[in-house]
């Protein structure tokens, strides 16, 4: 009975676990890991803030969403990383007048 339901439930799972190029789940995150894993998401956090103004949380949602648009829309245009440009020059232009964020206050 045991391995009735053993091999029903690798019958069950066994299209969830494979992927389109015919390998399984378990090398996936080996794949993945590299020592600037996080590199990426730390530039954008990073971005995001000081965008926002630095200590302002609606400032910082205000960003992230100006970001996100910006990079979506971007790459519904170009290929590539063009979105993480037009983040980069949105990010210099907005920096260059309003030195302290879009809604940081003067210290």
């Amino acid at each position: 009975m045991r391995d009735q339901r053993h091999a029903n439930l690798q019958r069950d799972l066994r299209p969830g676990l494979r992927r389109p190029g015919g390998r399984g789940l378990p090398d996936d995150p080996l794949l993945l890991v590299s020592p600037s894993i996080g590199l990426a998401f730390g530039i954008r956090s990073f971005i995001t803030v000081v965008l926002g103004g630095i200590g302002s949380i609606p400032g910082c949602i205000l960003g992230g969403l100006i970001l996100g648009v910006v990079e979506s829309v971007a790459a519904q245009f170009r290929h590539g990383h063009v979105g993480s440009i037009f983040s980069f020059v949105i990010f210099i232009l907005v920096l260059s007048f309003r030195p302290t964020g879009l809604m940081g206050m003067k210290v």
